[in-house]
């Protein structure tokens, strides 16, 4: 479960941060993830619990902000929306869509007190 183990770099980064900051507790983090990402969002929030222990950033809350799959179609240039890596493009039936969006897990903030 490599969910697991984003959880407790965010945590990581969320401590230091907060550390660095002088701040006390980290209260919640916001994080955009891909549809395309591979990553469970269930896992991650329970990873996310798991993580926290201990730490300051214990009882912290999670938000997610989903980013939809986009694609450009190598073929006719048409910008897609994805569901899959295996999506055709809508416009020519093209298989090679070059993804171009939806694959990421980004950190977007860290509020802390």
């Amino acid at each position: 479960m490599h969910e697991l183990t984003l959880a407790c770099d965010m945590v990581d980064i969320a401590c230091e941060t907060a550390t660095r900051e002088g701040a006390e507790r980290v209260e919640a983090i916001e994080l955009e993830i891909g549809l395309l990402s591979g990553v469970l969002a269930e896992a991650l929030i329970f990873g996310f619990a798991t993580a926290c222990r201990g730490t300051v950033a214990e009882g912290a809350g999670i938000e997610l902000f989903p980013e939809p799959g986009r694609g450009v179609c190598r073929q006719c240039g048409r910008i897609s929306s994805l569901e899959t890596f295996l999506t055709r493009c809508p416009e020519c039936g093209s298989p090679g869509l070059c993804v171009s969006g939806g694959d990421c897990l980004r950190l977007r903030a860290i509020r802390v007190s």
